[in-house]
């Protein structure tokens, strides 16, 4: 019975077991404790961390288990580091994540990051010194560029029997950049320098943008034909990102696909830190020549920024400098940290903005993002930071993101379909305040805000109702939601106080951001004999077929929605509704910082100047269309015998000075099916326009369930 014992106990990893095992999983412990408890890159330090505890797992060689044997799972998808192929899938991620509005607003800061590359070239020289090959002391070098996926590139190809402590001792100083960075940053700055403020860069347009990448590309893989496989798929994630109309790769792109590689990576490079392999000589020198590659390039980044501040009119902050090194994004977030903690004037509150489109040039988000810049132009103690294109299922993960990351102090949530998420965070982070837009449900740091448009679709419907010649007037819509529903009626009110006769058709594209859904609705509401659209969803779509077809000859008429559309459509936009978000941010975070907030719903319309009628700015009515407006004859109970134009004036007049004086919800109204919602004399309640949920009755159709 006891040699059976003795020999279970021989074939167990206890007998195997040597020191260096042990020494490696307690490594592994420490990344996993650094990831989760200090926060420290938790998406790279827990994948790697548990590597290392799979890769040190004493077993018998030729079984089949071990990372380095050809045979094993693990080995199957370490094949994707040793050949290259993680890094550029991260880099194409990462690409579809960056927005290089503020470089390409001051180019002059790509110095900075040549610069700090410095420690690159100083560490190849050292590992050269200490005796590594060129090729070994390439791959150490790259590890002061602080970039996990360029390191474990670079080394695959170069050294790959050194790509287990090169890709650890780059994740390592990655994930220490808030240890590593800031006494760097005290030591080679001063007080004075490190309280620079630097001017608000110029907005990039929406072209730039999308050739930036291109152009990128083309000029350094011209230059560096080697760096094609990262920087290709960098620019490649850029330019889906920036093209707006390839939304759908780029949200793959940046969540799932690059999460995925990540996992697999990690795990793959903690699981090759076998202590048999890893714990050498060699590993001790390439942690150590890291370490110092790291610091010099820190250090150069500041240096060098200093000397540019010689020869600039407007100085730029040399902490700047440390953001050189590509440890994204914690070097950034660590020099804004260095830098707001110098702040002598107040404390800085930072916010946190989730979009659930692209920002672009147009559309629900786009007028978000004006808002927030409006607001950070407007408080000087205020600093944002956003994240676009967040699917409602993701907002969850986002949020942490924004609080654990980013420390926001305050997150708004800009779709109805984070509701739900928004009031969770609430409760799970009850020292920061969240602000839920279009939504109805709150908590005690949970608060809700609105600025409608339904009176401006009021005065849209207007303007179809005398221009239709067919009596069909169109509606593309996304989401079978109260605000939507309102928006649809009160286009619908505005058509039947001057056209009795026209009815509205309403198409549902189920989908915020969906411009080829959106153009399959228009086109069959147009083949139904619609001569007028309208509609809420975030994109020009619908605009660029009316427009289309008007060049064709086929007058359409459409109306802008959100943001100023009418150079998409100038011969087809007769106007639209803007939403101005800037006075109702800045009205929120001034009262979250004088500490006079709560949560009570604050709600918007033409009064507080929130909606505006247009659909470009300066233009409440397209110059094309007034004449026509201005012709049409209308009765009206209250103004008589007046036209058009001058009713859209005298109404839109009456709504800037409030509800009571007119709102389009006023009684008596019926529902589609005769049911009379709001009697006459009344006026619907907020919290009935919040809940409508019937279609009123010269809309057609059941609102779908």
């Amino acid at each position: 019975m006891g040699h059976l014992f003795v020999e279970f106990f021989q074939n167990t990893g206890f007998y195997l077991c040597d020191y260096r095992y042990i020494i490696m999983i307690l490594i592994g412990f420490v990344f996993i404790y650094l990831g989760i408890v200090k926060d420290y890159e938790p998406l790279l330090l827990v994948p790697i961390g548990f590597g290392m505890l799979v890769g040190n797992i004493p077993i018998f060689k030729g079984l089949g288990l071990g990372i380095y044997e050809t045979n094993s799972v693990l080995h199957y998808l370490y094949f994707g580091v040793t050949q290259g192929i993680y890094p550029p899938l991260i880099f194409l991620g990462i690409g579809a994540m960056t927005d290089f509005s503020t470089l390409l607003a001051r180019p002059v800061l790509m110095l900075l990051g040549a610069a700090a590359q410095t420690g690159v070239f100083l560490t190849f020289l050292g590992a050269l010194a200490l005796g590594f090959a060129p090729n070994e002391a390439a791959s150490i070098g790259i590890i002061g560029g602080a970039d996990g996926p360029t390191a474990i590139f670079l080394t695959a190809k170069l050294s790959p029997h050194l790509i287990g402590p090169i890709a650890v001792a780059a994740y390592s100083y990655m994930a220490l950049v808030p240890v590593i960075q800031p006494p760097i940053m005290r030591l080679l700055t001063t007080r004075k320098e490190r309280l620079i403020r630097m001017e608000e860069p110029r907005v990039v347009g929406k072209k730039e943008k999308v050739i930036f990448p291109i152009v990128a590309f083309l000029l350094c893989c011209f230059l560096a034909p080697a760096a094609l496989p990262l920087l290709g798929m960098l620019c490649f994630g850029n330019l889906l990102k920036e093209a707006v109309v390839t939304e759908r790769l780029a949200q793959t792109a940046r969540t799932s696909l690059i999460d995925i590689a990540t996992i697999l990576l990690g795990l793959t490079v903690g699981a090759s830190t076998q202590g048999d392999v890893f714990l050498t000589p060699a590993s001790i020198k390439i942690f150590v020549l890291g370490a110092g590659s790291f610091g010099v390039a820190t250090a150069a980044g500041l240096i060098f920024a200093k000397i540019m501040n010689l020869f600039l009119k407007t100085k730029i902050n040399p902490l700047l400098g440390a953001a050189g090194v590509s440890a994204v994004p914690d070097s950034a977030r660590v020099v804004q940290m260095v830098g707001q903690k110098e702040d002598p004037v107040e404390t800085r509150m930072k916010a946190g903005f989730i979009y659930v489109g692209p920002v672009g040039d147009y559309g629900w988000s786009h007028a978000h993002d004006q808002g927030r810049i409006f607001a950070e132009k407007q408080l000087p103690w205020l600093d944002t930071v956003i994240v676009e294109s967040v699917s409602e299922s993701d907002s969850a993960r986002i949020i942490d993101r924004l609080v654990q990351e980013q420390k926001c102090d305050v997150v708004f949530t800009t779709s109805f379909g984070y509701m739900n998420d928004t009031v969770a965070a609430g409760a799970k982070y009850p020292d920061n305040i969240f602000m839920h837009c279009s939504g109805f449900k709150r908590a005690e740091n949970v608060g809700t805000y609105f600025g409608d448009l339904y009176q401006m679709y009021y005065l849209n419907g207007i303007m179809a109702g005398v221009l239709t010649k067919t009596n069909k007037i169109g509606y593309v819509a996304a989401f079978p939601i109260p605000e939507l529903i309102r928006h649809i009626n009160a286009y619908a009110l505005g058509l039947k106080a001057v056209n009795p006769d026209a009815k509205v058709h309403v198409k549902w594209t189920y989908a915020w951001y969906g411009p080829d859904k959106a153009k399959e609705a228009a086109q069959a509401l147009i083949a139904e004999g619609c001569d007028a659209l309208a509609f809420t969803e975030d994109t020009p779509a619908v605009i660029e077929v009316g427009q289309e077809h008007s060049e064709m000859g086929k007058q359409i008429y459409t109306f802008s929605h959100y943001s100023p559309m009418q150079p998409y459509g100038v011969d087809s936009v007769v106007s639209g509704q803007l939403m101005d978000w800037g006075g109702i941010y800045v009205k929120i975070l001034k009262s979250i910082k004088d500490k006079t907030w709560d949560n009570k719903d604050i709600w918007w319309l033409a009064k507080e100047k929130a909606a505006m009628l247009g659909g470009a700015p300066g233009e409440i009515i397209n110059p094309k269309f007034v004449d026509d407006l201005k012709k049409a004859m209308v009765n009206s109970k209250e103004f008589g015998k007046i036209s058009a134009y001058d009713l859209i004036l005298k109404r839109y007049a009456q709504m800037q000075q409030g509800v009571d004086i007119f709102d389009p919800y006023d009684g008596p109204i019926k529902d589609n099916k005769g049911v009379v919602r709001i009697k006459q004399g009344t006026r619907a309640s907020k919290g009935e326009l919040l809940s409508i949920d019937y279609y009123v009755d010269n809309v057609e159709g059941s609102i779908p369930k």
